[in-house]
């Protein structure tokens, strides 16, 4: 029976899974089967049910309590949602933030002046010839300074994070954030913007794949966020020292702030309320509020912001 015809029998109770094959109207091809279907969907779920799909390929859960754009909200926070198109959109959250530098010790001192606390070393990185410091936030977030490693060769590509356009004397900034996903190729492709290529990442025996445009750019100058797939069931930020810092608020600046804020709402952020904001401003820039032993810090240009909008 062909998904967008789902229906109960009468006196039948709503199921624990639902198997669907194929799944034209799942993957957004039939867009208005698939509106249909999901309504249909909603009423063959119960509370947390899941949902497989098969599309040739190896089967793929859509998650449990998923249908609808959130009829579950609960259980569509743990995996996803899917939109009326009948396309997953992975749930993503705020990994961690990048504070760009010339030199890793220039970045450390810029976050040390800043926040009043010292930074762990973190490692190299082999594909870019990049290294960092660490500095934790949370339980599964934290932040980084990132330089070139003077030691290591140049890869064949340009590096990360516009690294390469820095040069001796460039003052460290918080260039860039990136947000955690735990199926990199499904939200890179329902992303509204450009936000790169997966690549797969190493740092020591850390292993992850990233988004990275192949020039090495920021997208939308850095207030887009890289999308990153960890391969550890364990956050890295779990094992780092504990400072005492946790991010309070990340603001997000934009020339054209409607559309970041569409690209946030397509990617299903699922931060607290308040946590993740868009405010309009003359260029691309990042603003962190951490709270710290010494109290609230910022990181970034906060006076640069005008015409908020508080993104959900």
């Amino acid at each position: 029976m062909p998904v967008e015809k789902l229906a109960l029998e009468s006196g039948k109770q709503p199921d624990d899974l639902v198997y669907a094959v194929p799944v034209d109207a799942l993957v957004g091809r039939l867009p208005a089967a698939g509106h249909v279907a999901i309504t249909r969907l909603q009423k063959a779920l119960v509370r947390d049910g899941m949902l497989f799909a098969d599309g040739r390929s190896p089967l793929k859960e859509i998650g449990p309590g998923v249908v609808g754009r959130v009829i579950h909200p609960d259980a569509a926070s743990r995996r996803g949602v899917i939109q009326s198109s009948g396309i997953l959109v992975p749930t993503c959250r705020i990994d961690h933030i990048a504070v760009v530098s010339p030199s890793l010790a220039a970045g450390g001192e810029f976050v040390e002046n800043l926040l009043g606390v010292s930074l762990q070393p973190g490692g190299e990185h082999p594909r870019m010839g990049t290294h960092n410091l660490l500095l934790r936030l949370g339980d599964a977030t934290y932040l980084e300074v990132i330089a070139i490693n003077p030691a290591a060769p140049p890869p064949s590509r340009p590096r990360w994070f516009e690294l390469d356009r820095l040069v001796a004397d460039s003052e460290p900034r918080l260039g860039c954030w990136v947000a955690r996903t735990d199926d990199i190729r499904a939200s890179l492709s329902q992303a509204s913007e450009h936000l790169g290529e997966s690549e797969p990442m190493s740092r020591g025996a850390l292993e992850w794949r990233i988004s990275i445009p192949r020039d090495g750019s920021l997208p939308l100058g850095g207030a887009a966020p890289a999308r990153i797939q960890w391969n550890a069931s364990a956050h890295p930020a779990s094992s780092m020292e504990d400072k005492g810092c946790s991010l309070i608020k990340l603001e997000l600046l934009h020339p054209e702030p409607a559309r970041l804020s569409a690209l946030l709402g397509g990617l299903n952020f699922g931060e607290s309320d308040g946590v993740l904001a868009v405010a309009g401003a003359s260029a691309p820039a990042l603003v962190a509020h951490i709270d710290t032993p010494h109290g609230l810090r910022t990181i970034g240009t906060p006076d640069a912001s005008m015409d908020q909008i508080k993104h959900d």
